[in-house]
C-alpha cells in the first residue's frame, strides 16, 4: 500500500451510524487538522469541540472522541480539530501571536463546519476550551448553544494549576518564569503566551452569547457539592459534574470519561429548537497539506489507514524538491560501528498518548525528519487515538494485546521490502513495544526512551517483568523459553516494588553499586540487558536515552554489561540528569533530542554534540 493509496480512504464507521473523517482545513499556508464525524442522517446541528491545551488538552481530545460519537448518533455534525500550533496543525507554540491564532482556529471551524452545510452551529468547550469557546460565541454572535465542561473561567486559573503540576515534575528551575514565561508539563508558553492567558476572561456573561449555555461544573465525588460555582447566566443550566478528577486529575492511562457528562452535552445541543433541515452535509476533505519544518524545509502530511484492523497514523515525507532541507547531519559513532542511515520512523504511542506524542514531540520530530530526508509514520495502536476501539468506549489502555501485531503492521507500511530501513521510536510503554517488536520485525533500528521496565524475555515467559504491567500482552510471540530459570515470584515481585515505587530512592545514593547490582539481579527474572542483547543480536542498532529515575534499574551497577552489549552490535546508552520519566520538563527534553537527532540522522563522521552533563557509554 503506498502512502496515496492509504490517504484517499472513506472514513471510519463509527458507533451510532457515523463516518469520521480527517481532513485539513482552514488557511492554505496554516492548515488546521481535523477529524469530522458525519451522520448517515443529519439534522443541521454542526458542533465544534474546542480542547484545552497541555495535559488537559491530551485528556479533552481522549474524551471528545466519546462525546464526537455521542452527539453524532443523534444526527449532529461534529468536528474535532487541533488549534494552529498545537497536535497536528501547521505551526508552533512558540510562534507569535498564540490567542488570536487559537480563536481564528476555531472560527475556522465554525466556518467549515457551515460550509459543509451545517445550519445551526454549537459549541462545546473543556477546560481552558471552555475560555475559548466563550470568546469565539462573542465574536460569531450566531451559536445556538455553548456546553463548558469542567471550565477554567480565566486563563490565570489554568496557568495556576499548571505551575502545581510542573512543581510536581520538575527536575530543574523553570527556565522561562524569568523572562515572563512559563513551562508547563510538556510546553512552554512565553511570555506574550502567558500575558494573554492571564488576561483571559473567559466568564460566560457577556453580550452576543447563545440563550442555552450548558455549565458542568466540578462537584465533589461523593457529595456532588460543589464548592465553588463558575460565573454564567442566571438562567444557565448547572449541572454537578462528578467525573473531572477521573478525566482530568489523573494520569491520561488512567483517564475516564463519565457517561453522565456526555449525556448532559448531547441534550443541551439537542435542546435548541431544531435547525433548517440542510441540504446535505458534504464536506471538503483535504486529504494532505504542505507544511513548513521545524528548522526549515517543507514537509508533505497526509493521514493514513492500515493493517488488518484499520490503525490510524499520520505519514510524513519529504517535499521532493526540498528533500535535503532539516538540521545539519552529523554521526554517532559507538563501539560497534557506525549507526547505519535511517530512511524510515515509526513513532509508537507513548502510554495512552495519541500519536502526536508527549508534548507534541512526534510531531515535531517527524516534521524536521522529514525534512532531512526520513519518511516518518507516527501511528495510533489498536484503542489508542484515532485507531479502532479495542475496549470499552471511554477506557484507555497503554498494553493492548494487540499491540505487537500492530507494530508489525506499521513497519509493513513504511517498509514492505525492507524493513532494515525503519527505526522505531518509542518512550515508556512504547519503549517496551519498540524492544519487544524489533526482533521478529527484523527493523534496522530501535530508538527508546525512558522504559519504565524492560521485558524480562521477548517471548514473554510466565513471571517475566512485563507479567507486572497491568494489560501488558503475553505470548504473543512465541512460547515461554523453558530454558529460562524462574525466580522465584514472590520475592522478585516485593522486591520489585519497592524498587519500582521509588521506596528505595532516599536511601538509594548511599547503597554502593555492586549491592544494587544484586538487588537488581534478584527483582528480575532475568538480566535487565538481555533485552537489549536480543534487539543488538537482530542486527538491529539501538539507543536507550535515561533520565535519573530509570537509570537504576537497568544500568546502575552494570556498566560492565552495557560495555558488552556495545560489543556486540551498535548499541549506546545515555543518562541525561534533567530527564523526566515523562519528558514533561524542558531542559531535559531537549538534551533527550539532541541524542535521538544524532542517532537517527547522522551522515557523517567526525565528533558527536553530547549536551553537559549527559553521560554516555557505547
Amino acid at each position: 500500500m503506498t502512502t496515496r493509496d492509504a490517504a484517499v480512504e472513506s472514513g471510519a464507521a463509527e458507533p451510532g451510524g457515523s463516518t469520521a473523517i480527517t481532513t485539513w482545513f482552514g488557511p492554505d499556508d496554516r492548515p488546521l487538522f481535523g477529524r469530522i464525524h458525519v451522520p448517515d442522517l443529519a439534522d443541521g446541528r454542526g458542533v465544534v469541540l474546542c480542547p484545552s491545551l497541555g495535559l488537559e488538552g491530551e485528556a479533552s481530545q481522549f474524551a471528545f472522541r466519546s462525546l464526537a460519537t455521542a452527539l453524532a448518533a443523534t444526527g449532529c455534525t461534529v468536528l474535532r480539530f487541533d488549534y494552529d500550533g498545537t497536535g497536528d496543525s501547521a505551526g508552533l507554540l512558540s510562534d507569535p501571536g498564540r490567542m488570536a491564532a487559537w480563536l481564528d482556529s476555531i472560527a475556522a471551524a465554525i466556518a467549515y463546519l457551515r460550509e459543509s452545510g451545517a445550519t445551526q452551529i454549537h459549541l462545546v468547550g473543556a477546560r481552558l476550551g471552555a475560555a475559548f469557546a466563550v470568546r469565539a460565541a462573542e465574536r460569531d454572535g450566531d451559536i445556538a448553544s455553548l456546553a463548558l465542561w469542567y471550565p477554567w473561567s480565566k486563563g490565570s486559573q489554568f496557568l495556576r494549576y499548571q505551575r502545581a503540576l510542573r512543581r510536581m515534575y520538575a527536575i530543574s528551575d523553570d527556565p522561562t518564569s524569568a523572562g515572563g514565561g512559563t513551562e508547563i508539563p510538556g510546553f512552554v508558553l512565553d511570555a506574550e503566551v502567558t500575558a494573554d492567558l492571564r488576561d483571559l476572561d473567559g466568564a460566560a456573561t457577556g453580550p452576543g452569547l447563545p440563550e442555552t449555555v450548558l455549565i458542568i461544573e466540578s462537584a465533589d465525588p461523593d457529595t456532588g457539592a460543589v464548592a465553588r460555582p463558575e460565573p454564567g447566566p442566571d438562567d444557565a443550566e448547572r449541572r454537578p459534574g462528578r467525573g473531572a478528577e477521573d478525566l482530568f486529575g489523573v494520569e491520561l492511562m488512567r483517564a475516564k470519561v463519565t457517561p453522565q457528562d456526555v449525556e448532559w452535552v448531547v441534550a443541551s445541543v439537542r435542546s435548541t429548537p431544531p435547525p433548517p433541515p440542510p441540504t446535505a452535509i458534504a464536506p471538503v476533505i483535504r486529504s494532505s497539506a504542505v507544511l513548513a519544518a521545524p528548522g526549515g524545509g517543507s514537509v508533505v502530511e497526509c493521514p493514513v489507514v492500515f493493517g488488518a484492523g484499520g490503525l490510524f497514523g499520520v505519514c510524513t515525507e519529504p517535499v521532493p524538491d526540498d528533500a535535503v532541507g532539516g538540521p545539519p547531519r552529523s554521526r554517532v559513532t559507538t563501539v560497534g560501528g557506525p549507526v547505519p542511515r535511517f530512511t524510515a520512523a515509526l513513532f509508537l504511542n507513548a502510554g495512552s498518548l495519541h500519536h502526536v506524542g508527549p508534548g507534541r514531540q512526534w510531531v515535531e520530530l517527524s516534521r524536521r525528519w522529514a525534512a532531512a530526508g526520513v519518511r516518518c509514520l507516527r501511528m495510533d495502536l489498536g484503542g489508542v487515538g484515532e485507531s479502532p476501539l479495542v475496549g470499552p468506549p471511554g477506557i484507555l489502555s497503554s498494553y493492548p494485546t494487540s499491540a505487537l501485531d500492530d507494530v508489525a503492521a506499521g513497519v509493513h507500511f513504511l517498509a514492505p521490502d525492507d524493513p532494515r530501513q525503519v527505526v522505531l521510536l518509542g518512550l515508556c510503554s512504547g519503549a517496551y513495544h519498540a524492544l519487544l517488536a524489533a526482533p521478529p520485525t527484523q527493523v534496522g533500528g530501535v530508538a527508546i526512551l525512558n522504559p519504565l521496565r524492560l521485558p524480562s524475555s521477548l517471548d514473554q515467559a510466565p513471571g517475566s517483568m512485563g507479567d507486572l504491567i497491568e494489560g501488558a500482552p503475553g505470548g504473543v510471540l512465541a512460547a515461554a523459553d523453558e530454558s529460562q530459570p524462574a525466580a522465584h515470584p514472590v520475592k522478585r515481585r516485593f522486591l520489585g516494588s519497592l524498587r519500582d515505587r521509588g521506596a528505595l530512592k532516599p536511601i538509594s545514593k548511599y547503597i554502593p553499586d555492586r549491592a544494587w547490582w544484586l538487588a537488581n539481579t534478584l527483582t528480575h527474572a532475568s538480566r535487565p540487558v538481555d533485552a537489549l542483547e536480543r534487539v543488538v543480536d537482530s542486527g538491529a542498532s539501538l539507543c536507550v536515552v535515561l533520565g535519573p529515575d530509570e537509570w537504576p534499574g537497568i544500568g546502575r551497577g552494570r556498566r560492565h554489561e552495557l560495555r558488552e552489549v556495545a560489543r556486540r552490535g551498535v548499541f549506546a546508552i545515555a543518562m541525561v540528569p534533567t530527564l523526566d520519566h515523562n519528558f514533561h520538563v524542558a531542559s531535559g527534553r531537549r538534551e533527550a533530542l539532541v541524542v535521538l537527532d544524532e542517532w537517527v540522522l547522522g551522515t557523517a563522521s567526525g565528533r558527536r554534540t553530547v549536551p553537559p552533563g549527559v553521560d554516555i557509554i557505547g
